[in-house]
């Protein structure tokens, strides 16, 4: 029928526009990592929550901090929604 079209189309639309805003949020923690030092990052995110895959010589507690930081300033999530990884 034409009002299921319609219903499924509008869900559609609607996860695209989810999967934009992730997209972008992902690519904006990315480059305010990188801009923090770091050589490279990638960020994985869901709605609860995140992962960071960085490229740098040692993890800290200090560069921990500041990508946790980053991290919940733009998704809201909390610490423990955030696994932080070295890339190797």
């Amino acid at each position: 029928s034409e009002r299921t079209e319609e219903t499924f189309k509008t869900l559609a639309q609607d996860e695209i526009v989810k999967i934009v805003a992730l997209t972008e949020k992902e690519m904006i923690i990315e480059n305010l990592i990188i801009a923090r030092g770091f050589k490279d990052a990638l960020v994985f995110l869901t709605d609860d929550s995140v992962t960071v895959l960085v490229e740098a010589n040692e993890l800290n507690p200090t560069n921990i901090a500041q990508i946790q930081d980053i991290v919940m300033r733009k998704t809201k999530l909390g610490a423990n929604s955030i696994k932080i990884m070295k890339k190797d």
